[in-house]
């Protein structure tokens, strides 16, 4: 409903990203967070959404960190204080045997 009013409306297609995440609806999540919200306002909710856009890869490959390891840089780069982005790096890191880079983050 939300939407059929405002088309555009980042806080609906984030919640909708995170429904379909939640029903493993993996892709449709990344479409809503990188094709709709990202190009609305790539700050919103201090880097979050990069942080799922690399939930959604990691969640697809779990043997492939080095794309979700790029959005959850940028997702630092932004709240550069959210331990959550730094602990998903250091788990990338650790997955690809990086572990000096893991311990700084």
């Amino acid at each position: 409903e939300e939407l059929s009013e405002d088309p555009e409306n980042i806080q609906a297609l984030f919640k909708l990203g995170l429904i379909s995440m939640e029903e493993d609806k993996i892709i449709e999540a990344r479409e809503y967070f990188k094709d709709k919200c990202l190009k609305i306002n790539h700050n919103f909710r201090n880097g979050e959404i990069y942080e799922r856009i690399g939930d959604t890869h990691l969640i697809e490959n779990q043997l492939e960190v080095s794309v979700p390891l790029s959005y959850y840089k940028q997702a630092a780069k932004i709240d550069s204080k959210n331990y959550m982005f730094a602990c998903k790096q250091g788990k990338c890191y650790e997955k690809l045997r990086n572990f000096d880079e893991a311990i700084d983050c």
